[in-house]
């Protein structure tokens, strides 16, 4: 099984629906968890095997083939943010961003393969929960105006 070709799955039909186009960062990148999962859920029970038997790290290798897939499409996703001020764009911080969605992703993808609910609907919620946080952190704030009056005030050079 290759996980890489699940991602490329994924990234194609949300490529080719001209609704994605349309949406913002975090409605993209909710699509793009959304997409992934309902893609590898045929492929879940090897994944679950496959924890179990070999733990966290065998799991962890099997992701690290997407992560460049995944870093790819979510720095351009990330750019569009930031063009569109949708994403803060603070000193030396929005180059992490991918990496921090990417850290979300593994998370959301250790919870699915444990999840148990019905139709998953306790990874639906910690998939809000989580990315509705990172968006947050993200997404310019109170903090971010609090910069911005303190640097009005600061003497010019």
């Amino acid at each position: 099984m290759e996980i890489a070709g699940t991602f490329l799955k994924t990234k194609t039909l949300l490529t080719s629906d001209l609704t994605f186009s349309e949406y913002g960062t975090r409605e993209k990148i909710l699509a793009i968890v959304y997409t992934w999962l309902e893609v590898l859920e045929p492929y879940r029970e090897f994944l679950q095997i496959l924890h179990t038997i070999d733990g966290r790290a065998k799991t962890a290798r099997v992701w690290d083939e997407v992560k460049p897939l995944f870093l790819d499409l979510t720095t351009e996703i990330i750019e569009e943010g930031l063009a569109t001020r949708e994403v803060a764009n603070r000193p030396f911080i929005p180059s992490q961003y991918p990496s921090l969605l990417w850290t979300q992703m593994v998370s959301i993808l250790a919870y699915w393969m444990e999840d148990s609910s019905d139709e998953f609907v306790k990874t639906d919620l910690f998939i809000e929960k989580g990315l509705n946080f990172l968006f947050d952190l993200i997404q310019p704030n109170a903090l971010d105006s609090g910069w911005d009056l303190i640097r009005f005030f600061l003497p010019k050079p």
